[in-house]
């Protein structure tokens, strides 16, 4: 395997109390300290498996949440690569919710016009089946390459495929990089396990480009921390990122941070840089929109307590709905809700997960267990209550079950 997804973490079980966490991946440092826990989750979160019996077998790992003084960077300590694996069958796109394209098409224009790109070439790393890299080319005229283990041509729904090329394997040390005017990578740092390593890299092979810009997506960790969402945190997903850690880590691999924010309800955190000429302060780049409450310390020393009680108060809602006989589904089958029931050790009690994609339904969550079922199924199941695994799409899917006529009880993350 690649840099991308592998590096020299090898732990292969959770730290035993007392034993030495590893050296921050993005540092270096080695006073790192675990503040999180959650046991037997799954060890990809967004693949789905062809029966409910496949599901059940499907191996677990830890998460051991850490963090470093130093750089203020998050890793699951208990990461092992070795268990995290992607392929065709790991579902990636979020393109079928409305929520989420508006917002994917408004970035791809407000990147076009900042960066101008118009008639440039366009480089994303981890570009799952390259929607994003279509928008990108098909709205500013440019000419686009993508790399990802997992792309599948036939899911590509671009108006001129003959504009993008994409490579269906990692972008790591070995590969040849083309000459690219904008690099960008949404949701795939936190798959990197040596990150430090892996931005420097980037870094690298720019070279003398400083007229070339790097777009980078990532989980906005201050909202997990300060909303206790434990369910944010997935095993394959092993490195997470507040303002104050993503913009030490471009700054000190060379890069000058121009911007960074927060978007899609606070839920994404992003960041724009160019190539440095010279060595740039971490505190350098401006911050805008990052939100939340305090500082990073302070929001590590109270997420064991949030985290705690969102788990508790979960299990007991579902505990005591179900004990009054009422009908539960997650709305959403992608990572929230593989890890949100795994933590919660929840099978028998939720039987199905709706998700308006198509390519999605009819399978089944990794170690739950839970069938993925189309909203039209609702109209004969029933339900009493409906769990919307992202808060932004709360509205999208009050309108569904509207339409339905279905009068369920309508809880959010």
């Amino acid at each position: 395997m690649s840099d991308l997804s592998v590096a020299s973490l090898s732990i292969e079980t959770a730290p035993a109390p007392g034993q030495p966490l590893p050296p921050c991946p993005g540092c270096g440092a080695g006073n790192c300290s675990a503040f999180y826990e959650a046991r037997q989750v799954p060890t990809n979160s967004r693949l789905l498996l062809d029966s409910r019996e496949e599901a059940l077998r499907f191996p677990t790992g830890d998460v051991v949440l850490a963090h470093c003084p130093q750089c203020g960077f998050l890793f699951n300590a208990a990461f092992a690569p070795d268990r995290a694996f992607y392929s065709g069958r790991w579902e990636q796109a979020r393109a079928h919710s409305k929520a989420f394209g508006v917002f994917s098409r408004r970035l791809a224009e407000e990147l076009i016009q900042r960066h101008g790109l118009h008639g440039k070439r366009v480089l994303e790393i981890g570009c799952g089946n390259g929607e994003f890299l279509a928008q990108l080319c098909d709205l500013g005229g440019n000419e686009g390459i993508g790399y990802d283990p997992a792309f599948e041509p036939e899911r590509l729904e671009a108006d001129h495929p003959e504009r993008i090329t994409v490579v269906r394997d990692f972008f790591a040390r070995q590969t040849t990089m083309p000459e690219a005017d904008f690099v960008c990578c949404r949701m795939t740092l936190g798959q990197v396990v040596n990150v430090g390593n892996f931005v420097r890299m980037l870094r690298e092979r720019l070279g003398a480009r400083h007229d070339a810009s790097v777009f980078f997506q990532t989980p906005n960790a201050a909202r997990i921390l300060d909303g206790g969402a434990f369910w944010d945190l997935c095993y394959e997903h092993c490195s997470y990122f507040t303002a104050t850690a993503l913009r030490s880590l471009f700054a000190r691999s060379g890069f000058a941070v121009d911007r960074i924010w927060t978007d899609y309800g606070d839920q994404c955190l992003m960041i724009e840089a160019h190539p440095a000429e010279e060595r740039v302060a971490a505190g350098a780049a401006p911050v805008s929109g990052t939100g939340g409450r305090g500082t990073d310390s302070a929001r590590i020393g109270g997420f064991a307590s949030a985290s705690g009680a969102s788990r508790r108060r979960w299990a007991d809602l579902i505990a005591r709905k179900r004990s009054d006989g009422m009908r539960i589904v997650l709305w959403g089958s992608g990572s929230r809700a593989a890890t949100f029931l795994a933590t919660l050790r929840i099978r028998d009690e939720i039987q199905y997960v709706v998700d308006i994609d198509p390519d999605r339904q009819d399978r089944y969550l990794p170690a739950t267990g839970q069938r993925v079922v189309s909203p039209g199924f609702m109209e004969n199941y029933r339900p009493d209550v409906v769990i919307v695994m992202n808060p932004i799409q709360r509205d999208e899917v009050a309108r569904d079950l509207a339409e339905r006529s279905l009068s369920a009880e309508l809880l959010t993350l």
